[in-house]
């Protein structure tokens, strides 16, 4: 059987009551957007649209830091529920990616 999910869809849906082995292929947690007008942006003063790029930027790099505590937090869930994690090769997981 193949399982192509983030560890957290396991958790979340109790498949750890099946699945005994998960193998690692960065498929993260579901990322956080937001949405703003093209509009709205594009009717901002210079000032005002650099102090959202810049909001935007740092919320890009305060999203990266949760998704990558959440994933190995995830990992660790799976682990506690008795699922064996497996981790690809580089080489491997470029195969996978070029295949998919």
């Amino acid at each position: 059987m193949d399982y192509y999910n983030p560890p957290v869809v396991a958790l979340i849906f109790r498949h750890t009551e099946f699945l005994k082995h998960y193998t690692d292929i960065g498929a993260g947690t579901p990322f956080r957007s937001a949405l703003m007008s093209a509009d709205w942006y594009a009717d901002l003063s210079d000032a005002d649209q650099a102090k959202v790029d810049e909001a935007v930027e740092q919320a890009n790099v305060k999203n990266r830091a949760w998704t990558a505590k959440a994933a190995a937090g995830e990992l660790a869930g799976l682990e506690k529920s008795g699922v064996t994690i497996s981790t690809m090769s580089p080489e491997a997981l470029a195969d996978l990616k070029t295949r998919s």
